[in-house]
């Protein structure tokens, strides 16, 4: 009996094991030889690898395990070609060409099917139909007047909001779906940190103790320190002639301060550039004043863009891309971002556009 106890105990044991297990069968078209690497985005352009095997003839085997269901990067070590799946504890085949990995075919991964179901087929007419609106309103900042522009901006906010709204239900629906958790990373932009707690809490707690949850989770505590009606944190950074610059010293000379983030290779933030400039030019003269921190990697392609731009205010930068210690005080997940900060340093308001922007400053100045 107590045999039949042990072997059954070792049969368990195995078969749990199993289930801890992937298996990733591929073939590839393009290849004959080399190594697949499996690899985490770590965002900023940069992977770590996780796992690897050898191709021979077009064929590879990886095998391995995982805690939990999480998105990976697959792709021939020395080609440029990559592409992503879910990967989790089951028998999965990927199906590709070398040349063109964005075109590959997985099956056998519950929560890959998942992912493309959600992109397809549950949020896809949400995006669209952000994105057409976002592109509208880009072709009329060019040409329309102030009250057209506010009108596409509304327009395009409200369907922004709607795709936003979509992300959180899904998550509030699905608590242990681990694909739903992911996607919101996507939505933190446009969140109050009081949703993003909401959504949170929804998860299960399997789910809501993964890296990236974990990380939400530290970023709401951030985002509950610069939230509207708070104290703006007070940082000192050099501006491009090496000299440190106060924040609290800027906002002493001032009634009105816009805190603006952007980098030279943000496409919307110099778009969003003239309006800034537009805003400053009539205002600075009431007390409206801007301090830029830029999130650049080179110190030319920053001073290139403030001059191309025109932006005469104060800016600062480490020139350290997104490892900028004043854009993590101020949760910045994307840029651009801004802060409206009144003389106290009592934070208005957050990420104003355009028209928006101006009618925002206009009240702040006029309360004075």
């Amino acid at each position: 009996m107590r045999r039949l106890l042990t072997l059954g105990l070792a049969a368990l044991f195995f078969i749990g094991c199993g289930r801890k297990e992937y298996t990733v069968n591929g073939t590839l078209t393009g290849v004959e030889e080399g190594r697949i690497l499996l690899q985490q985005y770590l965002g900023q352009s940069k992977y770590r690898n996780i796992d690897s095997a050898e191709i021979k003839d077009g064929k590879f085997i990886i095998e391995g395990s995982v805690e939990y269901p999480h998105s990976v990067i697959i792709g021939v070590e020395g080609r440029r070609s990559k592409t992503s799946f879910w990967l989790e504890n089951s028998e999965i085949t990927f199906t590709a060409d070398a040349d063109s990995m964005f075109r590959a075919a997985v099956t056998g991964s519950a929560s890959n099917d998942e992912y493309l179901a959600f992109n397809n087929d549950y949020i896809k007419p949400y995006r669209e139909g952000s994105r057409e609106l976002y592109s509208m309103l880009n072709d009329i900042k060019m040409t329309g007047s102030e009250e057209e522009i506010g009108k596409a901006q509304a327009r395009a906010d409200s369907a922004k909001n709607s795709e936003t709204r979509a992300v959180t239900d899904y998550v509030k629906s699905h608590p242990s779906s681990f694909v739903g958790a992911s996607m919101l990373k996507s939505v933190v932009y446009y969140l109050s940190w009081q949703e993003l707690e909401e959504a949170y809490r929804a998860l299960d707690p399997e789910v809501a103790s993964t890296e990236d949850m974990v990380a939400l989770k530290e970023k709401i505590e951030v985002l509950k320190t610069v939230d509207i009606g708070q104290k703006a944190p007070d940082f000192t950074m050099d501006d491009p002639d090496g000299v440190p610059v106060r924040l609290y010293d800027v906002l002493a000379g001032s009634k009105v301060l816009l805190l603006d983030f952007w980098a030279s290779w943000c496409g919307p933030c110099r778009k969003e550039n003239p309006f800034v400039v537009d805003t400053f030019s009539e205002f600075s003269s009431l007390g409206f004043t801007v301090l830029g921190v830029s999130l650049d990697k080179e110190r030319e392609s920053w001073i290139k863009a403030i001059d191309d731009d025109r932006l005469t205010w104060t800016h600062v930068s480490n020139v350290m891309y997104w490892d900028n210690p004043v854009a993590k005080m101020y949760g910045v997940s994307a840029i651009p971002t801004n802060y409206l900060i009144d003389h106290n340093g009592i934070i208005l308001g957050k990420n104003l556009r355009g028209v928006a922007l101006k009618e925002k400053v206009k009240e702040a100045l006029e309360g004075k």
